[in-house]
C-alpha cells in the first residue's frame, strides 16, 4: 500500500512538472518567443517571433533555403503529389492565427506568405495567389480569388479529396487570353476540359506555354503559323498515365501559315480545326498564296501522331492552277518542273512526314489539265505527278498546235537530277519543215537542263531561255521543206527569248541553184553552197540574214521581201509550181544579180519585183543598158523596155546580134502567153550571125542579085537606121503582122509566123534595092517605071525565110521577075499611067 502510493505520488510530482513546463511554455508564448537567428540543416531563419494568442502567431523576416534542385523536373504524377499532400498542410493552419514570412529565399526565387483567417496570400516573382481555405472540411477545399502567374490570372475553386479538381476562369493581363478550365485528376487519370477558349495575340498567349512543347510543335503552332484570333473548346482525357482521347474544334481567323522557308506563304480569312485522339486537322476555304497568285478552294491539313516524335502533314487542293506559287512549294522540297499553269483545273495531295531531327518524307500527287507554260513554250497537258520524296514520277499527254505526246512517262530522281523520258508516240508537225510520228527515248539532266534526243541526235537546253541544238544531216529525212531547198548538212539551233523565236543554222550546206556573181555564169567553181542564216520570228514578223550577205529575207504582215546580192540565179531548175501561195504579197529585189532563163541572160543592175494576188510589177535595170517596166494580171499585161543597149540585147540572147544600136519594146495583152507588141530598132547593124552569113551566101549565088553589089549587105552588118516589128503572141505562135525597116541602102517590109515550140519560121520579105542609084534609069520616067516600079527609085525583091530557126533557108523571086515574067512588067505597064499621075 505505502509502495503504490509512492508510486502515485512520483507521478503526481511528475505530472504537476509537465504541467508546469507547459503552463510555462504557454506563459513564454503568450508573452512571444524572439529568436535573432538559427540553422537548422540546410535552412537559415532570420528574426523569427512566436505568440500565442487565441491561436499561434508567427511571423520571420527572413528563410533561406540554400541548395535547391532548380532543374527539377515534375511530371504530372509529381504534381498530383504535391496538390494531394496540400490536404495535409491543412491541419498545420488549424493552429495558427496568423502567419507572416516577409521573404523567403530559394536560389534566385524571393516568396513572400501572408496567412489571416482562412485567407492565405503567397507573392513571389511570377506568382500572387489568394487563397480562402475551408479548415473543418474533411477534403481540401478552396476558393482561390486571384491567382496570378506571370501575366496569367485564374480564379476558381480547388476540391482535393481522393482526387483533385479545379474549376475557374483563366485570362492574360490584357484578356489576349481568355478560358474556362476544367481539371480532374484521380491517379493516373487525368481530364482536362478547356471551354470558351479564345485567343488575341498570340505571341502572347504562347508564351505562357512555349517552353513545354515538342520542339516541332513549337515551330509549327508557334513560328509557321500566324493568326489574329481563336476561338474553340478541347477535352484531353489520360487514362492510366496513357492518352486515351482528345477532342476539340475552334477556329482561326486571317492566317498566314509558312510551312517552308522556301515556299510562299499562305493566307486564308478562316481556318477551321478539329482534334479527336491523335489527330489535329485543319481546314480552309479559298487559301490565296502572297499577291493572290494562286487560290485554294480547299485547304486540308492533317497532323497525326500529335504527341508522338513524328508528324503528319497532308494538304488536299482542288480546283487550281499550277503556277508559279506551287512550283514554289516543290522547289523547297528540292523539285523543279519549271511548269506554270494559265487556265484549267489542278487537284493536289501533299503529304509531308516532319521529324524531330528536321528530316522530311514528302509525297505529292497532283492532277491537272488545262494549258500550260514551259519556259516560253504553251501547250495543254493532262497529266498526272507523283513525288515520293527525291523520286518524280509524271505520265500524261500533251500538245500544241505542232506538237502532240502520247502516254509520255517521265522519271526523275532529285538527288541526281537525271530522268528519263519515254514517250508512246511523239507527233511533231511542222507541216513541209519538220513532221515526226514514233516513240521516242529521252534523257533529262537538270545538273546542266538539257534533254537529250538521241534518235534524231538533238539536245535541248532549257536554263534561262529555250535553246535546241541538232544537225541537219539527223533531221533532215524528216523535212520536205530542207530536203526541197537541198540542204545536206549544217549545225542548227533554235532558242527563244522574251516571246521571239531563233534559228540559227552555221556552216550550212545546201543547193539553191545560185551561183556567185562571176564572168562564167553558171560555173560550179562559183557555185553557191556553204553559209551561216540567223533567222529570227517575233511577233508574225520573220527575218532570214546570211552572213555572205548575199540573201537576206524579211516577211510581215502577209508580205516577204527577199533581197538577193552579186548572186546567179538557175531560174531552169526552179519549180514554179510549188509553194506558190497566191495569197501572199511577195517582193524581190536584186542588185548586180542574173537571171538565167531557157536560153537567155538577164543581168540586172538592180531589179525589184512586187507580187500580190492580183498583179504583178517589175521594174529594172540592165548593167550594160536599158530599163524595164512591167504589169502582170489576171487578165492584162503591160510591159515596157526602153533604149536596150545592143550589149544588153546580145548578153540576153547570148548571141551577137547587133553591134551597136538600141531597141523599144511595148506589150500589152492578156497575159504572158496572149499580148500584141511593137519592136522599135535605132541606128543598128545587124551583126554577123550564122543566118546573116548564109544569107549573104544567098545572095552572092544569084547573078541578078549580085549586079547590084548587094546594096546595104556588108561583112560588118545589116544597117538600120529605124526599124519597127508588129506583132502578135498567143501560146506558141508569133505572127509578125508588119516589118518596116528603114536602111542605109535597103528597106525592108513583109509579116511572117514563127513557131516558138516547133522553133520554125515562115516569112516573107519585100526587100527594096538599088537606093538612089543609076540616075540614068530614074530620069527616064517610062524605062524608070518599067523596071523599077514606082516613085521611090527602088528595084523590089521578094525573099522567102522559112524553116529551122537555127538555119533558116531563103528564097527569092527577083531574077525571075525581071527577065522572064510578063506579069509584073505588064502590072508595072498597066499602073504606068496611075504612077505618073500620082507623081
Amino acid at each position: 500500500m505505502l509502495k503504490t502510493s509512492k508510486h502515485i505520488n512520483k507521478i503526481i510530482k511528475i505530472l504537476f512538472i509537465f504541467i508546469f513546463l507547459i503552463i510555462a511554455f504557454v506563459f513564454v508564448l503568450a508573452n512571444g518567443i524572439s529568436i535573432k537567428d538559427f540553422k537548422l540543416i540546410n535552412i537559415e531563419i532570420s528574426e523569427l517571433y512566436l505568440k500565442l494568442d487565441k491561436k499561434l502567431i508567427l511571423n520571420i523576416n527572413k528563410v533561406y533555403i540554400k541548395k535547391a534542385n532548380s532543374n527539377e523536373v515534375l511530371d504530372i504524377n509529381q504534381i498530383r503529389k504535391k496538390i494531394l499532400s496540400l490536404k495535409e498542410y491543412k491541419q498545420v493552419f488549424l493552429f495558427f492565427q496568423s502567419i507572416n514570412i516577409k521573404n523567403i529565399q530559394i536560389n534566385d526565387a524571393l516568396v513572400k506568405i501572408y496567412y489571416d483567417e482562412n485567407q492565405l496570400n503567397i507573392q513571389s516573382d511570377d506568382i500572387e495567389a489568394n487563397i480562402k481555405i475551408n479548415l473543418y472540411s474533411n477534403e481540401l477545399l478552396a476558393n482561390i480569388t486571384n491567382l496570378k502567374y506571370k501575366n496569367l490570372y485564374f480564379y476558381g475553386d480547388i476540391k482535393i479529396a481522393k482526387d483533385v479538381e479545379i474549376k475557374g476562369y483563366l485570362h492574360s493581363i490584357n484578356n489576349d487570353l481568355n478560358a474556362k478550365i476544367n481539371i480532374i485528376n484521380t491517379k493516373n487519370d487525368f481530364l482536362l476540359g478547356v471551354d470558351n477558349l479564345e485567343i488575341k495575340n498570340q505571341q502572347e498567349a504562347f508564351k505562357h506555354i512555349e517552353n513545354y512543347l515538342k520542339p516541332i510543335l513549337k515551330e509549327w503552332l508557334i513560328t509557321r503559323v500566324k493568326f489574329d484570333n481563336f476561338k474553340g473548346s478541347f477535352i484531353v482525357k489520360i487514362k492510366n498515365n496513357q492518352l486515351e482521347n482528345t477532342l476539340g474544334e475552334g477556329v482561326f481567323t486571317n492566317v498566314i501559315a509558312n510551312y517552308n522557308d522556301k515556299a510562299p506563304n499562305a493566307y486564308a480569312k478562316e481556318v477551321k480545326l478539329s482534334l479527336k485522339d491523335y489527330s489535329l486537322k485543319l481546314l480552309a476555304n479559298n487559301v490565296n498564296s502572297q499577291d493572290n497568285i494562286t487560290t485554294i478552294d480547299e485547304f486540308n491539313l492533317t497532323i497525326d501522331n500529335l504527341l508522338k516524335p513524328n508528324i503528319d502533314i497532308n494538304i488536299i487542293s482542288n480546283n487550281t492552277l499550277y503556277n508559279s506559287e506551287i512550283e514554289k512549294i516543290l522547289n523547297a522540297y528540292n523539285v523543279v518542273l519549271g511548269l506554270k499553269q494559265n487556265s484549267g483545273k489542278t487537284s493536289t495531295l501533299v503529304n509531308i512526314k516532319l521529324n524531330n531531327d528536321h528530316t522530311h518524307n514528302v509525297k505529292v500527287d497532283v492532277k491537272t489539265n488545262g494549258n500550260y507554260s514551259f519556259s516560253n513554250f504553251n501547250f495543254n497537258a493532262n497529266l498526272n505527278i507523283s513525288v515520293n520524296d527525291n523520286l518524280v514520277a509524271i505520265q500524261g499527254n500533251a500538245d500544241t498546235k505542232e506538237l502532240k505526246i502520247s502516254n509520255a512517262d517521265i522519271n526523275l530522281d532529285t538527288k541526281t537530277k537525271l530522268a528519263s523520258v519515254n514517250i508512246k508516240t511523239l507527233g511533231i508537225d511542222y507541216k513541209d519543215y519538220f513532221y515526226y510520228s514514233d516513240k521516242a527515248k529521252m534523257n533529262l539532266n537538270l545538273n546542266n537542263k538539257t534533254l537529250d534526243f538521241p534518235a534524231l541526235n538533238t539536245t535541248i537546253y532549257f536554263d534561262k531561255n529555250l535553246l535546241i541544238k541538232s544537225d541537219i544531216s539527223s533531221i533532215i529525212s524528216y523535212s520536205k521543206q530542207l530536203k526541197k531547198l537541198n540542204f545536206n548538212d549544217g549545225d542548227i539551233e533554235l532558242s527563244s527569248k522574251d516571246g521571239a523565236f531563233f534559228v540559227n543554222i552555221f556552216n550550212a550546206k545546201f543547193d539553191f541553184n545560185l551561183y556567185k556573181n562571176n564572168p562564167n555564169n553558171l560555173d560550179n567553181n562559183y557555185k553557191y553552197t556553204q553559209d551561216d542564216f540567223y533567222i529570227s520570228i517575233q511577233n508574225n514578223i520573220t527575218t532570214i540574214n546570211t552572213k555572205s550577205n548575199l540573201i537576206n529575207l524579211n516577211s510581215q504582215n502577209n508580205k516577204t521581201t527577199i533581197n538577193i546580192n552579186n548572186l546567179i540565179i538557175d531560174a531552169n531548175k526552179l519549180n514554179n509550181d510549188e509553194n506558190n501561195d497566191s495569197n501572199n504579197n511577195i517582193a524581190l529585189n536584186l542588185l548586180n544579180s542574173k537571171i538565167i532563163y531557157k536560153d537567155f541572160l538577164f543581168n540586172f543592175k538592180n531589179l525589184k519585183l512586187n507580187k500580190n494576188p492580183y498583179e504583178t510589177s517589175i521594174s529594172a535595170s540592165f548593167i550594160k543598158g536599158g530599163d524595164l517596166i512591167a504589169q502582170i494580171g489576171k487578165n492584162n499585161f503591160k510591159a515596157y523596155l526602153r533604149e536596150l543597149s545592143h550589149q544588153a540585147l546580145n548578153e540576153i540572147v547570148n548571141k551577137e546580134v547587133f553591134i551597136s544600136g538600141e531597141i523599144d519594146l511595148d506589150a500589152k495583152g492578156n497575159t504572158l502567153s496572149d499580148y500584141e507588141g511593137l519592136i522599135n530598132i535605132r541606128n543598128a547593124y545587124l551583126s554577123n550571125t550564122k543566118n546573116y552569113i548564109n544569107l549573104i551566101a544567098f545572095i552572092e549565088s544569084i547573078p541578078a542579085l549580085v549586079t547590084f553589089n548587094k546594096p546595104g549587105f556588108t561583112k560588118k552588118g545589116l544597117g538600120i537606121k529605124f526599124g519597127s516589128i508588129e506583132f502578135r503572141n498567143k501560146n506558141d505562135i508569133i505572127n509578125i503582122d508588119k516589118v518596116n525597116i528603114l536602111g542605109y541602102n535597103i528597106d525592108c517590109s513583109g509579116q511572117g509566123i514563127i513557131n516558138t515550140k516547133s522553133k520554125t519560121a515562115d516569112i516573107t520579105l519585100n526587100i527594096f534595092t538599088l537606093k538612089n542609084t543609076n540616075k540614068i534609069i530614074s530620069n527616064i520616067p517610062i524605062v524608070k517605071e518599067i523596071f523599077i516600079g514606082g516613085k521611090d527609085n527602088k528595084i523590089a525583091t521578094q525573099l522567102k525565110i522559112s524553116g529551122s530557126l537555127e538555119n533558116l533557108e531563103y528564097k527569092t523571086s527577083l531574077a525571075k521577075d525581071i527577065l522572064t515574067s510578063p506579069f509584073i512588067l505588064m502590072k508595072n505597064i498597066i499602073t504606068l499611067p496611075k504612077n505618073i499621075i500620082d507623081r
